[in-house]
């Protein structure tokens, strides 16, 4: 009975990120109609992802604070509404126009001139995959070092960010393609068993509000990242006096391999803990 339930929670779990991921994917896809149709640079649609995400950053500890004095399952249930609610909403709004995520639609749709369908088609293949082995990425938690596995993670990441890096205004949506892929596979290969990492090593007691904090400021960090990338995108296209030009998103991406790299050197610095379980087992 026990283990039913979980695994109904579990099938809640998994089609609530679904959903959630659905929608900042539709308004990444959607931010060059946006700017065609607004007449706005890429510095000013960037906000409606971004302000998602600092929504998303400042409902995570409201939340965790609510989980403690409220039942779990009205708590769900009245969210779940309004989160159903809003998002009618802005199928209604958007079916009038229709860091790296929000780079592909800008390179498919601005610099290839292709539409959104086909922009959406070429981020489809990484979310599949994303989906698929996040439920199995954090097994690998128990049979590898949290150093290997991030390593690991970083360096595919960093191999599809150099592919995209060297996209050019020529280029293929295939090839597009085949390199988001790529970042993803390394991203859902590091993501779960660093959050793992990051909250094995605090009291149970305080984990609830560890996951809202560590959420907090991943989402935080999100925004100000898209900021500055989109920034980035939009100063070089600037300089070369083309806001269509392809040097401006290869920019972009130039500026997430750097983040990448720092992040390879930082990961040398985890610290893997060890199982009670395998003390006594080398024990």
């Amino acid at each position: 009975m026990k283990n039913q339930r979980i695994s109904h929670a579990l099938v809640i779990m998994v089609f609530g990120t679904f959903f959630g991921l659905l929608c900042s994917t539709l308004m990444n896809i959607a931010l060059p109609t946006f700017m065609n149709v607004f007449h706005i640079s890429e510095a000013q649609v960037q906000w409606v992802t971004n302000g998602y995400m600092l929504v998303n950053a400042l409902m995570i500890p409201v939340s965790s604070f609510l989980i403690k004095r409220f039942p779990f399952k009205n708590l769900f249930i009245i969210f779940s509404g309004i989160f159903l609610f809003a998002t009618v909403i802005n199928m209604l709004i958007t079916s009038t126009m229709y860091g790296n995520a929000i780079l592909i639609p800008l390179l498919v749709q601005i610099v290839l001139g292709k539409s959104t369908v086909v922009s959406a088609i070429a981020v489809l293949p990484g979310a599949i995959l994303t989906g698929l082995l996040s439920t199995t990425s954090g097994r690998f938690y128990d049979i590898y070092p949290i150093k290997i596995l991030v390593g690991t993670g970083l360096i595919i990441d960093i191999i599809g960010t150099i592919g995209q890096a060297a996209i050019g205004a020529r280029s293929s949506v295939l090839m597009i393609t085949l390199f988001q892929t790529v970042r993803q596979f390394g991203l859902v290969t590091m993501l779960i068993p660093l959050q793992t990492q990051a909250l094995s090593l605090l009291p149970n007691e305080i984990v609830p509000d560890a996951v809202a904090t560590f959420n907090t400021l991943r989402q935080i960090a999100a925004a100000f990242g898209t900021a500055l990338i989109v920034s980035i995108v939009g100063i070089v296209n600037h300089l070369v006096h083309n806001p269509s030009s392809h040097l401006g998103i290869q920019a972009g991406f130039l500026l997430c391999l750097c983040l990448l790299l720092t992040s390879l050197y930082l990961s040398t610095k985890l610290y893997h803990k060890i199982s009670s379980q395998a003390q006594l087992e080398n024990a």
